[in-house]
């Protein structure tokens, strides 16, 4: 669907669907058909854009012209031209959706950051990456993230845009091992990874001054299960992770009281 939206074409379309050009041809018109708007939204984007001199209709109304309308106007063939105007529809589509959405998705996480602040939560941004913000901050705020997103990521962007944006929350001490944490009550949380990250997260949790919390499972009973060869480490990672422990655990943690 999304390819669609972004002007892929049944061409592309059946090379990336490993069928004929007439059966990726019938998936575009089903989708078409089955939401007859998106049809329409996507005309009036690439009608807009010529239109418009290549500005492009922007989520946030902001102008921005595709390079491509240079090259649109300096064909100098009829064949040229065609191409170029194809390149210049096309991007009349895609940027608004991807281009508009990551600039909403960052508006959403400065927010966050913004906002941390006034409250005094110390939410430290690392790197923010498309869809992604990786942040620090004090194990005791566990219990509270969730909705913290919830208000001040999701509905700031809906406020502004029309536009429901949700989220995973994932914890740990590296990208790659972080748990998922999942919200049971206001004052039980469950976090999902392996030993490793677990043990990790629980120490960080022991160093916070004030914090006081009941596990659902002693700590000596998460054990890592580490792959201790390295070349066997390296086909399962798919990569060149240096610590590789393949062990799930499901744990809830109670805060117990108010800091």
């Amino acid at each position: 669907m999304l390819g669609v939206l972004y002007g892929m074409g049944k061409q592309s379309l059946a090379g990336r669907l490993n069928c004929d050009v007439a059966e990726a041809d019938r998936v575009i018109q089903a989708l078409y058909n089955a939401f007859p708007r998106l049809r329409e939204y996507v005309h009036e984007q690439e009608d807009y854009v010529m239109e418009h001199e290549g500005y492009i209709n922007t989520i946030l109304g902001d102008k921005l012209r595709v390079p491509e309308w240079k090259y649109y106007l300096e064909a100098k063939t009829s064949y040229e031209k065609k191409q170029q105007e194809a390149k210049v529809r096309r991007l009349g589509v895609n940027l608004p959706i991807q281009g508009g959405t990551s600039t909403l998705m960052s508006s959403g996480f400065f927010n966050d950051i913004r906002t941390a602040i006034e409250k005094g939560w110390n939410l430290t941004s690392f790197v923010t990456v498309h869809d992604s913000n990786t942040c620090d901050f004090s194990a005791d705020k566990l219990w509270g993230l969730w909705d913290f997103y919830a208000e001040h990521f999701t509905k700031f962007v809906y406020d502004r845009s029309g536009m429901t944006l949700l989220f995973d929350l994932l914890i740990g001490v590296t990208y790659q091992d972080a748990a998922e944490l999942k919200v049971i009550s206001p004052d039980i949380i469950e976090l999902k990874g392996n030993a490793r990250t677990l043990q990790m997260i629980i120490d960080s949790m022991n160093e916070c001054p004030g914090l006081k919390y009941e596990i659902n499972m002693p700590r000596e009973d998460i054990v890592p299960s580490y792959i201790e060869d390295p070349v066997d480490r390296f086909i399962q990672e798919k990569g060149c992770s240096m610590v590789m422990d393949k062990s799930s655990y499901t744990v809830q943690f109670k805060k117990l009281g108010k800091l």
